[in-house]
């Protein structure tokens, strides 16, 4: 039978009655009963994905506008679909970042097999909405509502930015 995990292929072999088979570049063993094969495998590569958060806006405002946030990574898989990548069947890859951490965490760990490319989403503070790049929303703080928008530049490679932008509504008066 053939199975793929990730990125790393596993093979399951009935053993015959003169030995038993496994694939190049692992270790296999049975259980000390002879019931279960167990297959080891060497050298999981793995990535670690940095991502920072950056804001811009009226110089003044900068430090009153910022709070913390909760940036979900992204896995295209190999039909295009786009999900929170994750660890496990119930954990999804996530970083709180906020003035403690500098506004810089990493991913780590990351398994790409299932992954054809990698994304960002920010998460809006009540936690029902992952933001795709260029929507708005407003924050509310001590400081009062800031109206933001928000922009992501990067890749796993080199690590990604989440930036929220400051948009200032202008008002147009007629002069008489």
């Amino acid at each position: 039978n053939y199975n793929e995990c990730s990125n790393h292929k596993y093979y399951v072999y009935e053993r015959g009655y003169n030995g038993s088979f496994s694939p190049a570049g692992t270790k296999t063993s049975w259980d000390s009963e002879n019931k279960v094969w167990i297959l080891e495998l060497d050298n999981i590569k793995t990535i670690d994905i940095p991502v920072e958060k950056a804001w811009a806006g009226r110089s003044s405002d900068i430090d009153a506008m910022k709070f913390e946030v909760k940036v979900v990574l992204l896995c295209e898989d190999n039909n295009g679909d786009i999900n929170p990548y994750m660890y496990d069947a119930s954990t999804r890859a996530e970083l709180t970042l906020n003035a403690a951490n500098d506004w810089k965490g990493t991913f780590t760990n990351i398994l790409g097999g299932n992954c054809r490319g990698f994304g960002i989403a920010e998460e809006s503070t009540d936690g029902t909405t992952l933001y795709q790049d260029g929507d708005m929303f407003t924050n509310s703080t001590a400081a009062g509502d800031f109206k933001l928008k928000v922009h992501y530049t990067g890749d796993a490679a080199n690590g990604f930015t989440v930036t929220n932008e400051e948009i200032i509504d202008i008002i147009k008066r007629k002069v008489t």
